[in-house]
Order: structure tokens, then C-alpha cells, then sequence
């Protein structure tokens, strides 16, 4: 049985300036949501708002740039839960950031500034 996802697939966020080529420095970017965030984001009681937060305040923790078919970030914000991971890809040309998953990250797996990955051994 699905859940009941009551979240809109896309919504407006300003892409950050260091995502945006310099001519597109006051683009809106449009949030898109894969279904597995969609999800995970019902499943662990997010909401869009909270992804627009963290997003807003957060910063690049990890970067993939060479990443296909979009670059890849994991960004580490607040919201109303606390801290959030939200792992994304930068869809430049079409101006869209989406949403692969967000969750809060578990401190058994994250150093104390929820940064870096703790090394396994």
C-alpha cells in the first residue's frame, strides 16, 4: 500500500551562487523531488518546508562535481527537527535542484560536526 504523499513535486528555491554559472547569479531554481524522497521524507516526517530550511542555511559537506548526469552535493542544514542531510544533484540547465533523500544524520555514522563519515575499522 503507498503512503500518502501529500508533497508537491516541485517547489522554488534560489540555487546557490556557487551552483550557478556568474550570469545567473538571481536565478530561481525550481526544487524537484525524486519518489524516494518523496518517501523517505513521509517515512522519517519531513516536510518540504524543512528541505527549503536546511537548504537555505546549510552548507556543501560533500561535493561530486564530475557526477552524471548532474553534479552531486550532500548538504548539512537545520530545520525544525534538527540537523538534515540533504543529498542533491544541480540540474544547471534546466535551473532545478533535486532532491535525491534527506535525513537526520546518525551520529554512529558522522563525526561530531555531522561533517565527515566516520572511518569503518
Amino acid at each position: 500500500m503507498a503512503p500518502n504523499c501529500r508533497l508537491p513535486v516541485t517547489s522554488e528555491l534560489p540555487l546557490p551562487a556557487r551552483s550557478r554559472p556568474s550570469d545567473q547569479v538571481d536565478a530561481v531554481a525550481r526544487l524537484r523531488f525524486r519518489v524516494h524522497a518523496i518517501l523517505q521524507m513521509e517515512e522519517r516526517g519531513l516536510i518540504v518546508e524543512d528541505i527549503h530550511v536546511a537548504l537555505g542555511n546549510g552548507e556543501d559537506i560533500e561535493s561530486r562535481p564530475d557526477e552524471q548526469p548532474y553534479p552531486a552535493r550532500l548538504i548539512l542544514g537545520t530545520c525544525r527537527l534538527g540537523f538534515l542531510h540533504v543529498a542533491v544533484r544541480d540540474n544547471i540547465d534546466d535551473d532545478e535542484i533535486v532532491i535525491e533523500t534527506a535525513y537526520q544524520p546518525d551520529p554512529a555514522l558522522w563525526e561530531p560536526d555531522l561533517k565527515r563519515r566516520r572511518r569503518k575499522g
